[in-house]
């Protein structure tokens, strides 16, 4: 009975598995010691036969009782849940810039249809919106799936659906084929892979040439590069130091964190400017010029993360002479009203970690995905800004502007730290590091600042209006935040 029991359930006797002496088998013994009998097993599912590591009696141990105590020694694991993370389908990049010609041939044609249409900025950028994205939607598509090695290619992994496929036919033809492709993919990834390697390698020394060591540092941490899952379900820990897994309080977690950091309970009501007829003409400030559009698209960087208008920034360098103008007009339109699309002012962050066992908000670091259009507008305010700022800075401030940076102030406190030992003298040096700084700068004292400098007013407006209006979520791996408001810092991720 027991045999046919295990049969039908697929389980295995486990006292049956090792070979040992008759004192370790037997576990019960009749009175008088003149019988003796296994009586008692251990049985678990055949799946799980190579975890057990040893089954056996102990007759000397005391358990008052006429049977054996009967041990088994497990090894196993545990599978390790990494929660479902539903991964935004990517424009297939490298297919925009193959059919680079007939793109620019259509957004040309469609933004020079809405060329003279007006409204709102709202109703421009959603017209300009439109079209990019139903352009690159017919001509390019996005990537069905995305490669986890740097070096394996769309090819390849076109190549490993078609093996996938063939592995599964169960015939001479089928498995001819499957061990055509698998050698094919062979040779093709590992030629492809010492083809990158080589590349990093080189570009890496190149650095350390010219003496870049900041970019040779990047590259290098790209050679041992492991993915991000971003926040896995191990738990957020709330304001009272407990463990939270529930992702629908994680999320309110992150939620109240955000709200907590930028101070949304006393943000300020208004940051209004002076009104527009106190305003003299000259201290207005410019119309945006369309050479000012092309430089600030000119520097966007290629293959960067969209925001939430899903747009990227490689169409936008794909732009002929009609797409500019329209992209012109919608920027003067925000210059001159104030008023900022919806996209430009919503931001979604993603939360990547700041160390390994990162388990509160804190330890995690955020990232801003900004709609790529918006960037345009920003690096524009910030050129002309920069021209006004630059006069009032003083010799001591380095970082966050040009021919002046961080490393520039490292190399004149070795200079100072050499020279006062030449000649024996006490060198007092002050650190201080403040906490969360960018984080917490007050708007309204901002605003002054710039209206001090001298700050055209519809720059100053233009930039009190996106910080009232600007609202942030966190996207998690198995949903987002609510939106939250802002009350200070300055914009995370934005160029200002």
């Amino acid at each position: 009975m027991l045999i046919d029991f295990c049969e039908r359930n697929g389980l295995i006797v486990t006292n049956t598995w090792f070979k040992k002496p008759k004192r370790r088998i037997y576990t019960w013994k009749a009175p008088g010691d003149w019988k003796r009998h296994q009586l008692d097993y251990i049985l678990v599912k055949h799946r799980f036969r190579n975890s057990v590591k040893d089954v056996k009696t102990l007759p000397g141990a005391d358990i008052d009782s006429d049977h054996n105590l009967l041990v088994a020694k497990f090894r196993t694991r545990l599978k390790k849940i990494i929660g479902f993370r539903k991964r935004r389908p990517r424009w297939d990049l490298e297919k925009l810039y193959a059919q680079r010609q007939s793109v620019q041939e259509t957004l040309e044609e469609k933004l020079g249809a809405i060329e003279g249409e007006s409204g709102n900025a709202e109703a421009q950028w959603n017209d300009i919106k439109e079209c990019m994205l139903d352009t690159i939607s017919d001509l390019v598509g996005k990537v069905e799936k995305i490669a986890r090695k740097p070096w394996v290619t769309q090819e390849m992994m076109s190549k490993m659906e078609e093996r996938r496929k063939w592995k599964n036919v169960n015939n001479e033809e089928g498995r001819r084929k499957y061990r055509r492709l698998r050698n094919e993919l062979k040779r093709a990834t590992d030629r492809a892979k010492k083809e990158y390697l080589e590349k990093i390698c080189n570009e890496i020394m190149e650095f350390q040439r010219t003496g870049r060591y900041d970019l040779m540092y990047m590259k290098t941490k790209e050679l041992g590069w492991k993915e991000n899952h971003g926040i896995q379900n191990v738990g957020i820990e709330d304001s009272q130091g407990n463990r939270i897994v529930d992702q629908r309080q994680v999320l309110k977690i992150w939620e109240n964190y955000i709200s907590e950091l930028y101070d949304r309970p006393n943000r300020p009501e208004t940051l209004e400017v002076e009104p527009e007829e106190e305003v003299d003409t000259d201290e207005k400030g410019p119309y945006i010029l369309q050479s000012e559009v092309e430089k600030a698209i000119k520097e966007m960087r290629k293959g960067k993360a969209t925001g939430d208008d899903d747009v990227p920034g490689d169409v936008l360098k794909l732009l002929g002479e009609g797409g500019l103008k329209t992209l012109t007009k919608l920027m003067n339109t925000i210059y001159e009203s104030g008023e900022w699309p919806k996209d430009f002012t919503e931001v979604t962050m993603i939360a990547l970690k700041k160390k390994t066992k990162a388990t509160k908000c804190s330890d995690h670091r955020t990232i801003s995905l900004i709609a790529h259009t918006a960037k345009i507008i920003a690096k524009i305010l910030k050129r002309r800004i920069e021209r006004k700022i630059e006069d009032v800075l003083g010799e001591d401030q380095f970082g966050f502007r040009r021919g002046k940076g961080t490393r520039d102030a490292i190399g004149m406190m070795r200079i100072i730290a050499e020279r006062t030992l030449e000649i024996d003298e006490e060198l007092c040096v002050c650190f201080i590091d403040w906490q969360k700084a960018f984080d917490r700068v007050n708007w309204t004292k901002l605003m002054q600042i710039l209206k001090e400098t001298g700050i055209d007013w519809h720059e100053r407006r233009l930039i009190s209006k996106l910080y009232m209006d600007q609202k942030v979520r966190v996207r998690l791996d198995r949903g987002e935040t609510g939106s939250v408001q802002i009350g200070r810092g300055v914009r995370q991720g934005c160029c200002l």
